[in-house]
């Protein structure tokens, strides 16, 4: 799939705490940008949605933002148990 993106996409091995009434995830965080974030989920997170994302950014830094949820990618890993 060829993306176009605004900007430059980074790598962050973090997590973040994702927030809105009624839920409260702890999720991996895993690449960050000036435009956004990639937050991995169990959860679907409708677009549109608020969210308060909060996170260790440095040993003495947290960021804390009020955000929206631009889209939802749906990944579906099976697996075989026996």
């Amino acid at each position: 799939m060829d993306e176009h993106r605004d900007h430059h996409r980074a790598g962050f091995d973090r997590r973040a705490w994702c927030e809105r009434p009624g839920l409260t995830l702890y999720v991996p965080l895993s690449n960050v940008s000036r435009g956004g974030m990639f937050l991995q989920t169990l959860t679907p997170l409708e677009p549109g949605s608020a969210l308060k994302i909060s996170f260790e950014a440095g040993e003495h830094e947290k960021v804390v933002a009020e955000v929206e949820v631009a889209r939802l990618l749906v990944q579906r890993k099976l697996r075989s148990v026996r």
